[in-house]
């Protein structure tokens, strides 16, 4: 994750804020893969590892914007 934020850095942009997601409902027809997957997200969420997020929500600040008013 941090190699990801400071290319964002390295490209003029500010991480303001970072949400990763677990799960997904692939296994929605397989019963017990289903409940497995269930649990690790769950998991996942008490115990988070960025590298293990299926989508993730980052917001990001242009630095040095003519049209900011900072």
């Amino acid at each position: 994750m941090q190699s990801a934020i400071r290319r964002f850095d390295g490209i003029g942009w500010e991480v303001m804020g970072y949400r990763g997601y677990f799960g997904h409902g692939y296994y929605g027809r397989i019963p017990w893969l289903n409940r497995l997957h269930k649990w690790k997200s769950n998991f996942l969420n008490s115990h988070p590892v960025p590298l293990f997020t299926n989508n993730a929500l980052v917001t990001l600040r242009k630095l040095n914007n003519p049209y900011s008013d900072g």
